[in-house]
């Protein structure tokens, strides 16, 4: 493992990273040290890799929310990569959930949804997410006009 990809402890019931070890600070002898005081639900990993399951855990499918949900989120506070081209529109909140994943915003036509993801998912991304959900092909709701 390179110093950018450093091994890192990880209690797997949790998906929580306890501990990241410097260049040869982890040795067998403090290995088996970890696992007598841990026991077997902690796990060893590339940093990167732990990571990647962190993250997972908490990207979430698109769910349609109110209007006003939408537009609290918006003004919660500043939003990241807003984008309004008319029929769609999208933002990611500034503050992250885990990681690079945060609360992303869409609005398609009057329909409202968010789901969780990387901050980083391009705005088309975000509308072919909610499009293909189950939660955009259910009946809309009957949200009254703002």
């Amino acid at each position: 493992m390179s110093h950018s990809n450093p091994p890192c402890l990880v209690d797997a019931e949790t998906n929580t990273i306890v501990d990241i070890f410097k260049p040869g600070e982890l040795t067998p002898e403090r290995l088996n040290a970890l696992q007598q005081q841990y026991g077997t639900t902690f796990l060893v990993m590339p940093y990167v890799e732990a990571q990647k399951q962190l993250e997972a855990a908490y990207i979430t499918s698109p769910f349609e929310i109110d209007p006003q949900h939408f537009h609290d989120a918006l003004q919660l506070m500043p939003p990241l990569g807003r984008c309004n081209t008319g029929d769609t529109e999208s933002f990611k909140c500034s503050e992250m959930n885990a990681g690079l994943i945060t609360d992303i915003y869409v609005r398609i036509q009057r329909r409202y949804f968010t789901f969780a993801d990387h901050v980083h998912t391009p705005h088309a991304e975000c509308c072919a997410r909610v499009i293909n959900s189950p939660a955009f092909n259910q009946s809309k709701p009957d949200y009254p006009d703002r």
